[in-house]
Order: C-alpha cells, then structure tokens, then sequence
C-alpha cells in the first residue's frame, strides 16, 4: 500500500513511523516533512508547495491508496478536496461543513447544543462589544478566538486577579494576531463561561457511515510552565491511557455520528472531543476538533494493539470499523521548545543552538516538525505505567545537550 501523509506537525511524523512498522506499506510521502531521518527507501519526505501537491495527486492519483492530512487547513482547502474527490482516493478526513465544526467555536457550539450534549454557556461577541463589556461579564470566563486559527495559543481565562492585565492585553494586541477578516469586518471571540473541573482530557474515536470506534484518550498539557503555570501554548505533552474514563461521552460519540449520518453529511475521520470533567462529575464537552490531536495522538498510538493501517484504511472507505484493542501499556509525548517559545521573535533571524538528542535509547521514538524553529520536536516513550514512562524520557534527557531548547519537567507526573 502506498500512502500520502499530510502535515507539517509533529503528529504526521510520528504516524509516518507507525505505518512503516507494516510491512505492507510499501511508501510514504510525507509532504511537509523537513527531514529524512529514516533509513529505508520506503519513506519520501517532500517540502509543502500547494500547487506542487495538487500537480502530484492529479498526475498520481493511481498510485495513492490512502491520503492522511493531520492538520485542519486540508478540511477546508476547495482544490484539494474537490480533487481528492474527483480521484476516489480514500482519505482519512471529514468534508469541509464538517471541518467548520472546529474551525468555527460556535459552529461545534451549536451542535453540541442541539443534541442536549453538556458544554459551557457561551456568546459571540465582536471586538468592540467585547470591549464595552470586558468587566460587566460574569467572571471567571473564558475568550477564544472564534475562528480559531492558532489552536488555543490565545485562549485567556478572565478572573477577578487578572482582569486589568488581561483587558490591557486584549486592547492592545497587534492585528497580526487577529485571524483574517473580509474588508473591514471585526474579528469576533466566543466567550464561555468558565467550567470547573476535576480533570480535562482528550477523547479520540474513528468515525464513518457505518459508525465508530473509541480510539482512546490523552492528557495534553497545554500551560507552558510546571504545575501548569504560565501562559498557554499548543501543547509541552501528554500521556496516555486516562484512568476511569466516564463511559457517557460514548453516548455523545453516538450522539454526534448518527445525527450526522441522518442528514446526510457522515463524519469520516478522527473524531477528538475536549473533555473536562466538571465537579458533579458530568463530562463536559469543551470543543470539538476534527483531526487528531497532536500530541495527544502521539501518546495514544503505542497503546493500541490493532493494526494501525487496518484502522485507517477502513475508516476512510466507510467500511465496518473493527473495534480497536488495546494493550497494557502506557505513553508520555514530552515536547522540546525554544526557550522563547511563545514569545514575539524574527524566527528567520535567529540562530538557535540545537538539541543533541541522538541516539535515541529503547523503544522511544522522535517526532520532528516542520512548522517553527520554537517548537523543535516530541519525545514519545511507552511504559509499564504513565510514571514509569515519564521516568524513563527523563532519564534519558539528564545527559543531553539542550542548546536552545528546554521542556517541562513534570509531563506525565503532573494529574
């Protein structure tokens, strides 16, 4: 089987490495990788140039077995959908009108509101309205972006110790951090009220017109210091399995395919809910994401027994998922970053010193991304428990050269 992965992620590198452990995968293009890092011939990585991506489906499309974009902008590129439509490739990815529920905050909001699934109250609010009533709403609450083009790096929680700053900065954020507009449209925000919880957690199933399968759960932490203190970022880690996974986000799962499948739009793809469980013990769904989540996914894989490749390619030709095994084991996805990461920095007049991580010990496994110089790679490690798998990354860094680059010390650790 030859196969056409998608992403500049690290989540479409370390799925790279997991179909290459089949035998029956005879290539991998990889567009959008940086690197050649495997030693086979079965795998190619290849730059991201969307016209040289588009010439190479048309004029191969016999050849592709399997298409895996790993990142949202493929969901709602026109060009890239109508020809892989037009081709009868299999890819693993929901439609554009579906994609919009993570695109869009109050696009998933109302859907989860249709179906009576729990989430927080929400509104949408332009900037300026946003501004008039910066200090009468309710607090604590939450700001996203609703077009959320930045995967929750700005997402802020306004309470009544951080109000002033937080209106400071919302006041005077620069336009280059606002998601494009048409003309002089404003930017709008989704404001939620703010859930208190007891534990958040990330909920990935396989979907398609026949239904779906859970495909497990990660822990990501999104703050970018211990304890997770500090700002947000687009995650420092995961691990996975979550203990006591509450069995009613199956009934939303549920929920959520059939209506679709009703009206006539089935979701085939990663299906990933944000769940946080709140203080009376009812799983709240926080936003839905229409790929897989990175690094959650990283974490989640090595615990499954399955057949990846099996999994994939039937979801993406709406044939009957098999139910998805897992083994015993455990996983921690620890990310390395810059120093500055997260800061306002010329990426392309630096001169970072870089990691020396090789060579890698046991069974771990290095994911490398091709989107910024701020966020250099995934370590992923599986384990006799998510302790012992932290303990084993860590272990393992104690000797290495960072260079620029440091990471959080508490990922697997920290519940």
């Amino acid at each position: 089987m030859k196969i056409l992965v998608i992403g500049t992620n690290t989540s479409s590198d370390f799925i790279s490495q997991k179909l290459l452990e089949d035998p029956r995968v005879e290539k991998i293009w990889h567009v959008g990788a940086n690197h050649n890092k495997f030693p086979t011939d079965r795998y190619e990585p290849h730059a991201l140039d969307k016209k040289t991506l588009l010439e190479s489906i048309a004029n191969n499309s016999q050849e592709i077995d399997l298409i895996i974009p790993t990142v949202l902008f493929f969901q709602l590129w026109g060009e890239f959908r109508d020809l892989v439509k037009e081709k009868n490739i299999p890819t693993l990815m929901p439609q554009h009108e579906l994609g919009m529920l993570e695109w869009s905050k109050a696009t998933g909001k109302r859907l989860l509101t249709h179906l009576n699934i729990p989430t927080a109250p929400y509104q949408i609010l332009t900037k300026t309205d946003l501004v008039k009533q910066f200090y009468s709403l309710s607090r604590p609450y939450v700001i996203k972006y609703e077009k959320d083009w930045r995967y929750g790096l700005q997402t802020v929680v306004v309470n009544n110790e951080n109000i002033d700053q937080e209106f400071h900065n919302f006041i005077n954020a620069p336009k280059s951090t606002y998601p494009a507009t048409n003309g002089n449209q404003e930017p709008t925000f989704l404001i939620e009220q703010f859930v208190t919880g007891v534990r958040e957690y990330s909920w990935h199933a396989l979907c398609n017109q026949t239904g779906w399968q859970y495909l497990g759960t990660s822990r990501d932490y999104k703050k970018r210091f211990e304890n997770d203190q500090g700002y947000n970022t687009a995650s420092m880690g995961s691990y996975s399995p979550v203990p006591d996974v509450n069995a009613r986000i199956n009934d939303y799962a549920d929920a959520i395919v059939k209506f679709l499948i009703k009206r006539g739009t089935p979701y085939v793809g990663i299906l990933y809910l944000g769940i946080m469980i709140d203080t009376n013990g009812v799983p709240v769904v926080l936003e839905i994401n229409t790929r897989p989540g990175s690094p959650e996914i990283e974490s989640i894989l090595p615990t499954i027994n399955s057949n990846l490749l099996d999994l994939f390619y039937t979801t993406a030709t709406n044939q009957t998922i098999p139910k998805v095994e897992f083994n015993d084991r455990s996983a921690v996805s620890l990310r390395i970053v810059n120093k500055t990461y997260n800061e306002t920095i010329d990426q392309s007049k630096e001169k970072f010193v870089m990691p020396k991580l090789w060579p890698l010990t046991g069974n771990m496994m290095l994911s490398l991304g091709a989107r910024s110089k701020l966020l250099h790679s995934l370590l992923t490690i599986d384990g006799t428990s998510v302790d012992q798998a932290a303990d084993q990354i860590y272990k393992f860094l104690n000797n290495k050269s960072m260079g620029d680059y440091t990471y959080r010390t508490d990922i697997g650790y920290f519940k």
